[in-house]
């Protein structure tokens, strides 16, 4: 895999990063392509790490959680106000509604996530609740406030398969974001972007 990833943190307003992205839809060549960046001037060039990993969900969480472990300590402890603060929502009485709600679904609906999630936890040490939180922290964090949102923008360029990230979360997250590729039981693999 060779993945050219493009990733502003907090460096540019989200309607702009949307205009400047769809420059990369028009097919260019590849000397063209890379006028076009260096012509954004904003955007940082590089190359994400890639985890690959493969076997039960549960197998997969926990390789996952394991090989990011560093990250996850760097991450909540750059984060400690905002983790808090998730923590204290998530146990507030509509905090544990919202939770046990999406809790139930998820259980019912895609279980095998929930076993990812599980490894996830086991491989890095947190418990499963608060890796739980952490990934229905839009949900909760709703109940507080609106939060900002992230985009994404992928365009495959022949052999070249370019990613167009706009961070808008916290500065905690910039050089800890990687790509890991799923083999998992289904037999759909797939690319994820994670910090």
């Amino acid at each position: 895999y060779y993945i050219r990833a493009i990733t502003l943190v907090n460096q540019m307003k989200r309607r702009d990063f949307f205009k400047y992205s769809l420059l990369l839809t028009i097919p260019f060549q590849k000397e063209g392509l890379h006028a076009a960046v260096d012509q954004l001037g904003k955007l940082k060039n590089r190359h994400f790490k890639i985890l690959e990993v493969e076997g039960s969900y549960k197998e997969i969480g926990y390789k996952t959680g394991k090989f990011f472990r560093k990250n996850f300590e760097s991450i909540l402890a750059g984060r400690k106000e905002w983790f808090n603060k998730l923590v204290r929502i998530s146990e507030t009485q509509e905090g544990k509604n919202r939770s046990e709600q999406l809790l139930k679904q998820t259980r019912r609906y895609f279980p095998q996530f929930l076993a990812e999630l599980e490894g996830v936890s086991e491989g890095t040490g947190i418990p499963f609740n608060h890796i739980w939180d952490m990934s229905i922290k839009s949900e909760l964090l709703v109940l507080d406030k609106e939060p900002t949102g992230c985009s994404t923008i992928s365009c495959n360029s022949g052999n070249k398969l370019w990613l167009l990230h706009n961070e808008d979360g916290h500065m905690t997250y910039n050089g800890q974001m990687f790509l890991v590729k799923v083999n998992p039981p289904s037999g759909i693999s797939y690319l994820s972007m994670v910090y």
